[in-house]
C-alpha cells in the first residue's frame, strides 16, 4: 500500500508543477481592459459618469458576456487573455435629454493596460423622447455632472450637540444651511473636503452664525473667505429672476456631506408641492440637513431641512416627510449676513484638528469573542465620573443595550468612527438630604421607596492636558438627555487622537460644570492610556 501511494504521488508531481506552470504563463499573459465613460453637459463640463453597467464579450463569443460598472471615477477595469473583444453598454445613458449607447471593439494585449474611453464622439445618440414607451430604462448622469461641478462646495458643519451639511453661497465666505439642524449654536467648526476623499486633504476652521431667519428654517454661517475662493459658491436665486416652479413627480438631486463619509449623490421625485416647500421620496439622515437641492438640469432649486421642522411636527399623519423649502428662502438671510459682516474680521482660519484616519472594514470588524476583553476604565472626580473608551472597545459591549452603547445623537458616530480616544463625562447621581428624609418617613408609613437620585450639576466643558501642555479635541460632544419635563442632562464627549496622552509624564482633566466657577480636577494615570492604545 505504501509503494501504491509513492508510486501516485511520483506519477502526479510532474502533473502538478506542470499545472502551476501553465496557471502562471496564463495569469502573465493577462492584459488589463480599464473602460471610462466620460460626457460634456451642455454648460461644458466635462464629467466622469459611475454606475454604468458595461457587458464584456470575447469575439467570436465563446461564454457569457462579463458585467462591470463603472466606480466614482467613472472608470472600470477587467483582466482578460489577448484577443479581441467587444465593449457595449448594457442600458442607455441619460444627459441632458439625449440618451448615449456604446458598442466599440477592442484589442487587448497581454502585460499591459488597454484603455477605452467611451465619450459622445464614439457613441450612438438620440432623444430621451425617443426611449419613451421602451422597456428600456436609462442610467440617468444628470447627478454626476451636478455632483462634479457642485461637490466641493457642499460643507459638513459640527457644532458639540449636532451635525449637518451646508454649502457655500457667497465668495466672502457665507455658507447657507437649515436652521433647524444646527439649533441655537452661534458657532459652528466647518469641514471641507474634496470630492470621493472623506480623509485626504480634509480641512476644520472655525465659522460664526451671523444671520438667521426662522421663519425661513435658515441659517447663514461665516468662514474666512480666503477658505472658500476656490470654490463656486451655489446660485441662491437672490437676484431678482424668477425661479422655475417645482412640479409633481420632477426629478431632484441633492449633495449631502453625512459625517465620517465622503460627500453623497441622492437622487429623488418631487412630491406633494406646497406654498413654503414640498415634499421629496428620499429618506435624508439627519446630519444631512441643510444640502443644497438641485433640479436635473443642475439649477439649484432648494435645501433640504430636519424632518423635525416645526411645520411638518405639527402634521403627525406626515411626520416621515422629507421636505426642502426653496432656495430663494436663503435670500433674507444671506442680505442679513452681508450687512453683518460689513467691516467686521472674520472667524480665525486656523486648521482645527481632524480624525486621522478613515473607518474601514478592518476598524469596523466585530472584536474576537475568544481575545480577553478589556474593560473601559472609569475615574471618579468629585461630581462626575470620566470613562475613557475606543470605538472598539463600545463594539465590544454585549449586544443588549447598554448605557456604554448609547451615545444620544453621537452614537452613529461612535459606531463609525476610527481609532480615537473618547472621555465620556457623566454627572454623578447622588440622594439629597432632604430626599433622603423623605424617604425615611414613608418608610415608616411601610411606603418602600428606592432612593430619590438626583444629578448635582450638569458638564458644561472640559479642559485636557499633557504634562503642562493643554491638548486640543478633536470634536467637543455634547450628549443630552431629557429625564423630565423640566430637566435634561448634559453629559461630555471628547474625541481625541487615540495617542494624545499615551507619551506624557502625567494627564490631568479638569471639568467645569454650570454651576461652579473652579474646576473639578483629576489626574489620570497615563498608563491607562497606552493600554487603550494597544
Amino acid at each position: 500500500m505504501a509503494g501504491s501511494t509513492r508510486w501516485l504521488r511520483n506519477a502526479l508531481a510532474p502533473a502538478v508543477v506542470a499545472f502551476f506552470l501553465f496557471s502562471t504563463a496564463s495569469a502573465q499573459e493577462t492584459g488589463v481592459l480599464r473602460v471610462t465613460v466620460v460626457l460634456t453637459a451642455g454648460d461644458g463640463t466635462t464629467t466622469p459618469i459611475p454606475r454604468v453597467v458595461l457587458l464584456v464579450s470575447d469575439n467570436p463569443a465563446t461564454r457569457e458576456p462579463w458585467r462591470i460598472r463603472t466606480g466614482a471615477e467613472g472608470a472600470a477595469e477587467l483582466k482578460l487573455a489577448p484577443g479581441s473583444y467587444t465593449v457595449e453598454s448594457d442600458r442607455p445613458v441619460m444627459l441632458g435629454g439625449m440618451a448615449y449607447t456604446w458598442t466599440q471593439m477592442i484589442e487587448v494585449s497581454a502585460g499591459r493596460d488597454n484603455p477605452l474611453v467611451l465619450t459622445a464622439q464614439n457613441a450612438e445618440i438620440e432623444t430621451g423622447s425617443a426611449l419613451a414607451g421602451t422597456a428600456t430604462s436609462p442610467t440617468h448622469a444628470d447627478a454626476a455632472v451636478i455632483f462634479s461641478k457642485w461637490g466641493s462646495s457642499v460643507v459638513e458643519l459640527w457644532t458639540p450637540t449636532t451635525h449637518a451639511t451646508g454649502f457655500v453661497v457667497h465668495e466672502k465666505g457665507l455658507i447657507a444651511t437649515n436652521l433647524n439642524a444646527i439649533g441655537e449654536a452661534t458657532s459652528v467648526d466647518v469641514e471641507f473636503a474634496p470630492q470621493g476623499k472623506p480623509v485626504q486633504g480634509r480641512m476644520k476652521i472655525s465659522g460664526r452664525v451671523v444671520a438667521t431667519d426662522r421663519p425661513n428654517g435658515v441659517a447663514i454661517v461665516w468662514v474666512d473667505p480666503a477658505a472658500v475662493a476656490s470654490l463656486r459658491p451655489v446660485p441662491a436665486a437672490c437676484d431678482g429672476a424668477t425661479a422655475a416652479p417645482v412640479e409633481y413627480e420632477q426629478r431632484i438631486v441633492t449633495i449631502a456631506a453625512p459625517m465620517l463619509a465622503p460627500r453623497d449623490v441622492i437622487q429623488g421625485t418631487v412630491g406633494r408641492v406646497e406654498s413654503r416647500s414640498f415634499e421629496v421620496d428620499w429618506r435624508l439622515a439627519p446630519d444631512s440637513a441643510g444640502a443644497p437641492v438641485f433640479a436635473d438640469d443642475g439649477t439649484a432649486i432648494g435645501l433640504a431641512i430636519a424632518n423635525d421642522e416645526p411645520e411638518t411636527s405639527a402634521r403627525p399623519d406626515r411626520r416621515e416627510a422629507s421636505r426642502v423649502v426653496p432656495v430663494s428662502n436663503v435670500c433674507g438671510a444671506l442680505a442679513a449676513a452681508q450687512k453683518t459682516i460689513a467691516g467686521a474680521t472674520p472667524p480665525a482660519a486656523t486648521p482645527l484638528r481632524v480624525e486621522s484616519a478613515t473607518a474601514s472594514v478592518e476598524t469596523l470588524r466585530a472584536p474576537d469573542p475568544k481575545a480577553p476583553r478589556l474593560q473601559a476604565p472609569t475615574i471618579s472626580a468629585s461630581s462626575f465620573d470620566i470613562a475613557l473608551m475606543t470605538p472598539t472597545l463600545v463594539r465590544a459591549e454585549p449586544t443588549i443595550t447598554s448605557p456604554r452603547t448609547d451615545f444620544g445623537y453621537w452614537t452613529e458616530y461612535v459606531a463609525m468612527a476610527p481609532p480615537v480616544l473618547l472621555v465620556r463625562v457623566t454627572p454623578q447621581f447622588e440622594e439629597s438630604l432632604w430626599k433622603t428624609i423623605a424617604r425615611g418617613a414613608a418608610q415608616t408609613q411601610g411606603v418602600a421607596l428606592p432612593p430619590l437620585k438626583s444629578f448635582g450639576a450638569n458638564f458644561l466643558r472640559l479642559r485636557a492636558f499633557c504634562d503642562s501642555t493643554e491638548v486640543a479635541p478633536i470634536h467637543p460632544f455634547i450628549i443630552e438627555r431629557r429625564v423630565s419635563e423640566r430637566a435634561t442632562i448634559r453629559e461630555g464627549l471628547y474625541v481625541f487622537e487615540v495617542t494624545d496622552f499615551s507619551s506624557c509624564g502625567a494627564v490631568r482633566m479638569d471639568i467645569y460644570s454650570e454651576k461652579a466657577t473652579k474646576a473639578d480636577t483629576r489626574s489620570i494615570d497615563p498608563k491607562v492610556f497606552a493600554l487603550l492604545n494597544k
